[in-house]
């Protein structure tokens, strides 16, 4: 009588079971990082559309049964959107591509050149970036309360003004420029070499031999440094709340939306909390759209950059 074989059925390797572990507790860390990153976000935006009575209806959960676009359209009247969003964007604008390019030429320096003192420069930029900046601003306040120039006294106050900023910017220490230093001397290490003593032989100088070889071939380095300092100037509070207290942009705005609510809403000394939080919900929406709008056409260059920076870890 002829006998059928069952077929056999391979068990999985130890080193199978080892992988997909892995691969299982990376997905799962990775979607409770993102769940932590994107549900407040997530959790504003739906808040933004409630009115409140679905606050106060324990049925409703995120999703509202009332939509609305008054929160909006109280904040964005509030804000001054339009014109506050053209002041910030113009200015933010011009300190990203001063800071930009003050770090590109102080890196490219730092890298290609050899003189004395260079890693110590380098070494004073990348601790920069562990001082807290309110340890320095006190000193920047009365710096640009009175301006000093090798010393001496003149008398000039430039506090309420755009200059402050636009100086560290202009000189490499504007926020966080230690580690856009940082990046682009990663790049400019990495250069060939060869290409400096070609345009050398072609009698190119260094300053040639930078902006004719050295920038066209960093294009993707600039556009994520140019990104990073985009989103930290826009986003950045302390500096312009230092220099610049009574100024009109988003950024301050932004944080005084509470208080205009507040003001707005308040009828016979009782305030309406919950269209405070609803408002401000909006409000800080429209303040930080621009920057995911920017993130979602400027991710690839965000990844390129960090790779080819050579940071790993």
């Amino acid at each position: 009588m002829l006998k059928l074989k069952s077929p056999s059925i391979k068990k999985p390797s130890k080193k199978h079971l080892i992988s997909f572990g892995q691969a299982f507790i990376t997905y799962v860390l990775l979607t409770c990082l993102a769940y932590i990153i994107i549900y407040p976000v997530f959790a504003r935006l739906m808040y933004s559309f409630m009115t409140a009575a679905d606050l106060n209806d324990d049925t409703v959960f995120l999703f509202t049964k009332n939509f609305t676009l008054e929160n909006w359209a109280t904040a964005w009247q509030l804000l001054n959107y339009g014109i506050s969003f053209l002041k910030t964007a113009a200015l933010v604008l011009f300190y990203t591509l001063a800071q930009t390019a003050a770090v590109t030429f102080i890196a490219y320096g730092l890298a290609r050149f050899r003189f004395p003192g260079r890693s110590f420069l380098f070494v004073i930029s990348i601790i920069t970036l562990i001082i807290p900046p309110q340890i320095l601003s006190i000193p920047l306040y009365f710096q640009f309360q009175n301006l000093n120039v090798l010393g001496i006294s003149t008398g000039i106050n430039l506090l309420n003004t755009p200059i402050p900023n636009a100086l560290l910017c202009i000189t490499g220490l504007g926020l966080k420029s230690g580690l856009l230093i940082f990046l682009m001397r990663q790049y400019f290490t990495s250069f060939p070499k060869e290409l400096d003593e070609a345009a050398a032989i072609d009698g190119a100088g260094p300053f040639k031999t930078f902006f004719l070889v050295a920038l066209p071939s960093a294009r993707t380095m600039l556009v994520t440094i140019f990104l990073f300092s985009l989103v930290w100037q826009w986003t950045d509070r302390f500096y312009v709340s230092v220099f610049e207290p009574t100024s009109k942009y988003l950024q301050m705005m932004v944080t005084q939306v509470y208080g205009m609510v507040k003001v707005a809403t308040q009828t016979s000394g009782n305030v309406d909390v919950v269209a405070q939080s609803l408002i401000n919900n909006a409000a800080l929406l429209l303040f930080i759209l621009p920057m995911i709008i920017v993130f979602l056409f400027g991710q690839r260059y965000f990844i390129e950059g960090v790779e080819r920076s050579g940071i790993v870890g």
